[in-house]
């Protein structure tokens, strides 16, 4: 899937839908972020808009490698093995207080 098992490295994961109402430049910046500060980067979700879509399309091909990875999908199984895997678990939301993420993490 990406990211390589067993490091020392601490797992950030986002397994959302990308869209506006959670917060797409929050996503975005902590992808930078955590990257930058060493961590590894995994993000399971779509968008439903072909833009946004297309704009992590674009980010996953300038910035995927050994320590990001990106599955573009709705996928409950591999959602609950991210949830297991994750050191932390980032919920975006520009205006959600709760959702299913933090009740199944």
């Amino acid at each position: 899937f990406g990211p390589p098992g067993g490091s020392a490295q601490p797992m950030v994961a986002v397994v959302s839908r990308l869209t506006a109402q959670k917060g797409l430049d929050l996503i975005k910046h902590s992808i930078h972020h955590s990257l930058k500060r060493g961590a590894q980067y995994v993000l399971l979700g779509s968008a439903p808009d072909p833009r946004v879509q297309g704009d992590f399309n674009a980010m996953a091909g300038a910035i995927g490698g050994p320590n990001a990875a990106f599955a573009f999908a709705f996928d409950e199984p591999l959602s609950h093995l991210v949830y297991a895997a994750a050191d932390f678990i980032l919920v975006p939301s520009m205006f959600e207080p709760c959702g299913l993420t933090q009740m199944i993490s």
